[in-house]
């Protein structure tokens, strides 16, 4: 069987780690780079840390478009979680829709291991496990718009006063906080620890280690839970509401108190549902491709 696998940005790159790895098993797959990633020295840091084949083709595209179109005019649907189900079946798409459990888990799973034995990133950045807290903001409407990233910064800067905080820079971010003038005072503050992006290795230990962690990325959010942390998600909505509602991650928009209360306070009040299946989505989805 001949597989074509597109992929473009952090949460494909590692979906397809281990799909890709069960492809192989029997099947040919060719691998198209859309080349949406923003930086290209991370996006090859993820094919080198992951094992991923390197693309047979690379496109040049900067975003991603019509995710709805493309539910539709798939063959194949597989759902991460019963709320996917949900959302597809109100769209109407009830034919080849599967629950795997979702791809990130596994991949979450297998990589640990590996993560935990090559990984220095505590050592380097002088990190004890559980007494830091973990940062990530890259969404445009948090890093363009002065008055969001500014309000995110202050907190950062209020809460460092007590513990340390690390803060991974996206490119996009960086950029705005040079613009805006905030990124000297992040930079002169101690216990605030600013670093270039990390390889997803790096960023599997320093999200298992952290006491919480805050961001505005979907992925990200869905990784602490994998991993028992709590989550302050920066933004008013959140494309994974199955966390909020377990209890493990918290909506906090960009209200400066909204995010240092949460930081100071919130703490989940049950155990965890195990929302995103078992660990073995790869598996489920290359036996459904394959029994086509």
């Amino acid at each position: 069987m001949k597989i074509l696998t597109i992929l473009g940005a952090r949460p494909q790159f590692i979906k397809a780690a281990l799909v890709s790895k069960e492809l192989h098993k029997q099947h040919q797959e060719i691998i198209i780079h859309t080349g949406q990633h923003y930086d290209q020295e991370l996006s090859d840091t993820f094919f080198k840390e992951m094992g991923i084949p390197q693309p047979d083709y690379n496109l040049g595209i900067p975003e991603e478009i019509n995710r709805i179109i493309t539910d539709h005019v798939s063959t194949l649907l597989f759902a991460l979680t019963q709320a996917c189900m949900e959302n597809l079946q109100k769209e109407g798409l009830t034919k080849g829709v599967y629950l795997t459990g979702d791809v990130m888990l596994d991949s979450f799973e297998y990589f640990s291991q590996k993560a935990e034995k090559s990984s220095q990133i505590l050592d380097q950045l002088g990190l004890q496990k559980g007494k830091y807290l973990l940062a990530t903001v890259y969404r445009a409407r948090n890093t363009d718009i002065k008055e969001n990233l500014q309000n995110i910064c202050e907190a950062f800067l209020d809460i460092a006063k007590e513990e340390k905080l690390v803060f991974p820079v996206h490119p996009r971010t960086e950029k705005y906080l040079k613009q805006y003038g905030l990124n000297m005072s992040l930079h002169d503050t101690p216990n605030i620890i600013i670093t270039k992006p990390v390889g997803y290795l790096d960023m599997l230990v320093l999200t298992k280690n952290a006491r919480k962690i805050l961001t505005d990325s979907g992925g990200l959010q869905k990784e602490a839970c994998f991993a028992g942390v709590p989550c302050i998600t920066l933004d008013t909505s959140t494309g994974w509401p199955e966390t909020v509602e377990d209890g493990w991650n918290i909506l906090v928009s960009l209200d400066k108190d909204k995010i240092i209360e949460a930081i100071k306070y919130f703490e989940p009040s049950e155990t965890q549902r195990d929302m995103f299946g078992d660990g073995k989505a790869a598996q489920k989805i290359v036996k459904a491709l394959a029994n086509r």
